[in-house]
């Protein structure tokens, strides 16, 4: 193409050249210079035609390309479709029949195919907000990382190097600990030629699971997982709930956006916050819709969510990607098929390796209740 293009530019130079003379000389122009005009005119469009040509079959080879990794992605995708189907339908044979010969068997019991591990942990994450926005790391041995993420910019003169921040750079520790549930299945139930029971046994676990789980990422537990227990942003505010402390509350979120924060709340503070009115008797609490459609309630424009989890006046405020949540990437699930025999049963259990640390305080804030505030 480079050189159609030198080409293009001689003949057009060599035009302009020509008329250039006779225009300077005052005269019109020879029968010879109206030849070789004619010429350049018909090479010049044949140097078109050409360039033209060469970029129709460049663009004719992009979309092959481009037709082709389309046509890679979409077999890999039904490839991956294919291997699931066929996982959750041999998970189905052994809820139904009982025969295991279609999976893995350990000392326990059937080992469950990755697929339908990983579409317990999807399901956990569907049913819990603050796992679904807590920053999840896949990783089976421990894991240590940065603690903080809010670094600064700052100008650089030349010559000279970026200075380091004063704020000393620490690390935390992920580690692994085990979070088993047990779901047991009646025969009858699973005979039902209308239940999908892999969808079943898988939602019953996750729901068991993301009790269990979403209780550790907030309150914790000593010596094992520490959630968000152990964050150092603190606020203090009275029993009354004034929209002053609630205020007071988001402005100890560092660096956050009301949109992407939540309130988790007990049940006990869901419903003072939802009783409460300004001064002119406007609820705090107001209707809105999130980024599904659905209707959700809303404090200060973040949405509010209630968590069993938490008891008495507990009450949480931020963004929790500042969460940091490493989740085993093996879950493990077994089929006991004997244990639970004499009751016309199965049991399934699912196992999942779980640890939750902060990793930027700024952004998780943990209210703490001052007792009434004296009138």
């Amino acid at each position: 193409m480079k050189k159609l293009v030198e080409l293009r530019n001689d003949y057009l130079t060599e035009i302009e050249t020509i008329l250039a003379t006779a225009e300077q000389e005052g005269r019109v122009l020879t029968e010879e210079e109206i030849a070789r005009l004619k010429e350049l005119k018909a090479e010049t469009e044949k140097v078109d035609a050409d360039m033209k040509a060469v970029e129709e079959a460049r663009a004719l080879t992009i979309v092959e390309e481009k037709e082709e990794k389309l046509e890679e992605e979409s077999e890999k995708r039904d490839m991956n479709m294919e291997i699931r189907e066929q996982e959750m339908n041999a998970f189905a044979e052994v809820l139904r029949t009982g025969e295991m010969r279609a999976l893995t068997t350990s000392a326990n019991g059937a080992v469950i195919p990755t697929t339908v591990a990983d579409e317990i942990v999807m399901k956990m994450r569907a049913k819990s907000s603050i796992l679904d926005k807590a920053t999840i790391y896949n990783e089976i041995g421990q894991l240590k990382i940065v603690k903080g993420e809010e670094f600064v910019a700052d100008y650089v003169d030349e010559n000279t190097d970026l200075s380091e921040t004063d704020k000393p750079i620490t690390a935390i520790v992920l580690d692994n600990f085990t979070i088993g549930a047990l779901v047991v299945v009646s025969k009858s139930l699973i005979n039902m030629t209308n239940l999908d029971i892999v969808d079943y046994v898988t939602s019953q676990i996750a729901n068991a699971l993301v009790n269990k789980v979403e209780k550790e990422l907030l309150v914790g537990t000593p010596s094992k997982i520490d959630g968000c227990s152990k964050t150092t942003n603190t606020a203090n505010i009275q029993e009354e709930f004034t929209l002053a402390d609630l205020i007071k509350v988001q402005a100890k979120a560092i660096g956050t956006r009301a949109e992407d924060c939540i309130w988790v709340a007990s049940r006990e503070v869901f419903e003072s916050l939802a009783s409460k009115v300004d001064a002119i008797g406007r609820p705090y609490m107001v209707q809105g819709f999130d980024t599904t459609g659905a209707v959700v309630n809303k404090l200060l424009g973040a949405k509010v969510e209630v968590s069993d989890a938490l008891e008495g006046k507990a009450l949480y405020y931020g963004d929790f990607s500042g969460l940091a949540v490493k989740i085993s990437q093996k879950a493990e699930v077994q089929v006991l098929k004997e244990k639970f025999a004499t009751k016309n049963a199965l049991g399934v259990v699912g196992f999942i390796g779980v640890d939750a640390k902060v990793q930027s305080d700024e952004k998780i804030v943990k209210v703490t209740v001052a007792g009434a505030r004296k009138r």
